[in-house]
């Protein structure tokens, strides 16, 4: 009875270091927190996020759908392509976000998209660690894909295809342990996807790199190859099926495929070229590259035939278009993870002068795991970024907390001149700048191009390109389409041109943006007319 009752008193006492650690922050918060870090010591904080003007007319997508309680199927934006059929492709993020911008502003979508990407990141720390058993080289290849994906930390949709494609890597490594149920949810985590990001192809591609897998190993260990590849099959097939559960069905699919396939976008977007070696973030990639490459060799002679085909093949896809390397960083950090704990395992058994270091890092890992292993409440990275939202919903905040695009990129300044032309006047810019006036001035104002590289085609954009280069022709084109002014970064060639052109009047330049005006009548409003009537001298027209 004593003994019991000693027992009973120890327990609490036992338990009580156990219940507070709980409290402690631990590197699962720095795992979560990464992004946030990253963002203001790093990068130029809460504004990063909106350095592409699509988030913009993904906005206005949105609360459209909310007022007219559908997906749009026709063009609403432009004066080019009006009324023609649209694929509003990742309508539900427009949805989603477009509330948020209606009800909480352009913060609320900042904080929500960085949320999103320190989720991703965690749960690459954490299938790092469950791989490789060990946190040190589990934050490490956490670090090394948040360092290496900040190229593409924007708040658009993709930020759901990072999610995803961490949330995929998990189910699938643990379904290739034996755990084949888990493809199940598969299925379902498509439709989702589907009608986020058209990013839900990758979920295909690690698919197919299991079943190929699971058929070679089947054919080396001469084991039935239809009943190794069966359950992969199926979660593929169930995957494509369940893709077309979205608005536009398989015509979605196929003007995916038209889009990707145009040699046009491929050679003209950014994002669609190989990153430059120049940027910092390449360096992390670089790494995470040569990494990966040890880790191919090291999956051959352990058969993990899947894990090499993921590896080999995303990271050809990364070095094509830099849109992929974000998800080869996911892909590969757990298991980089565990290829370089196998390796320092070695090493740590070895004669190797480096291998005393080695085995006293693992000691000083078994010591830390004592206080890294236990539950957490993860409440450190919830209060911050809790608090980043109560900040970033201050009107007008700038800095750090800019919750609005940089004025220093965009032609915010410009906007009252603008809107002085009235909406009968046509306004070429470019697409970039195009996003922003959608999101400053639609629905008074449609443009003639914005960022729905998929929707505008070849042809508008290589009329755009000639414009702003001052082509032979770039009078021609614009008379075409019946241009009457022009909005124009400050070091455009077409703006050196209008400059010292007779047809055209300066009304606004302040060092970022300039606003010319024609003086063609045929081009011209109203409103247009008494400003270039009031306007004698170019000199004297501007506004800074």
């Amino acid at each position: 009875m004593n003994a019991a009752a000693a027992q009973v008193r120890v327990l609490p006492a036992a338990a009580a270091p156990a219940s507070l650690l709980r409290w402690f922050p631990s590197l699962r918060d720095a795992a979560w927190l990464m992004p946030v870090l990253f963002l203001f010591l790093k990068l130029k904080g809460a504004g990063f996020l909106l350095g592409d003007g699509d988030t913009g007319w993904h906005l206005r997508t949105g609360e459209w759908i909310l007022q007219n309680g559908r997906v749009p199927s026709a063009d609403l934006f432009s004066f080019t392509r009006p009324g023609e059929p649209w694929f509003a492709w990742e309508w539900l993020w427009d949805l989603c976000f477009g509330w948020l911008h209606l009800n909480f502003g352009m913060g609320a979508v900042q904080v929500t998209s960085l949320a999103l990407i320190c989720a991703t990141i965690y749960l690459v720390y954490r299938e790092s660690a469950r791989l490789s058993g060990n946190y040190f080289l589990a934050f490490g290849a956490a670090f090394l894909t948040a360092a290496g994906s900040t190229i593409h930390w924007l708040a658009r949709p993709h930020v759901f295809t990072l999610l995803f494609t961490a949330v995929s890597v998990i189910l699938l490594n643990r379904a290739s342990e034996g755990r084949l149920r888990l493809l199940a949810w598969l299925p379902l985590l498509t439709v989702v996807w589907v009608n986020f990001h058209g990013g839900f192809f990758v979920l295909w591609t690690l698919l197919l790199a299991h079943l190929a897998a699971a058929g070679l190993n089947a054919f080396l260990d001469r084991r039935p190859l239809l009943k190794s590849v069966e359950p992969w099959a199926l979660a593929l097939a169930g995957c494509v099926a369940a893709s077309f559960v979205n608005p536009y069905g398989w015509r979605l699919h196929r003007h995916i495929f038209g889009y990707l396939s145009d040699s046009y976008h491929r050679e003209k977007i950014q994002e669609f070229l190989s990153i430059s070696f120049h940027n910092p973030a390449a360096y992390y990639f670089a790494a995470m590259l040569l990494l990966g490459g040890m880790t191919v060799l090291w999956a051959l002679e352990r058969r993990r035939f899947a894990d090499a085909l993921i590896l080999m093949g995303w990271g050809w896809l990364a070095l094509y278009a830099a849109r992929n390397i974000p998800i080869f960083l996911i892909c590969a950090a757990p298991l980089v993870a565990l290829a370089v704990r196998e390796r320092l395992e070695r090493l740590a058994a070895s004669e190797s002068r480096l291998a005393a270091p080695v085995r006293a890092l693992f000691e000083a890992h078994r010591e830390f795991s004592l206080l890294e292993a236990p539950v957490r409440v993860v409440w450190l990275p919830a209060l911050a970024l809790s608090a980043l939202a109560l900040l970033l919903a201050a009107p007008a905040s700038s800095g750090p907390l800019r919750n609005q695009y940089d004025p220093k990129s965009y032609p915010e300044n410009a906007l009252p001149a603008v809107r002085s032309l009235g909406p009968e006047v046509r306004l070429f810019a470019d697409d970039e700048w195009g996003d922003f006036l959608l999101y400053r001035l639609w629905p008074e104002r449609r443009v003639f191009i914005d960022g729905r590289s998929d929707f505008y085609g070849e042809k508008l954009g290589e009329d755009m390109g000639l414009v702003l280069q001052a082509r032979h022709d770039w009078a021609d084109i614009l008379a075409r389409y019946q241009i009457g002014a022009a909005l124009l970064r400050a070091e455009s060639p077409l703006a050196s041109v209008l400059k010292l052109h007779a047809g055209w009047r300066l009304l606004h330049d302040d060092g970022v943006a300039l606003l010319f005006l024609s003086v063609s009548p045929a081009t011209r409003g109203p409103a247009a007319a008494e400003t270039v009537n009031a306007v004698s001298h170019p000199e004297k027209s501007t506004t800074r």
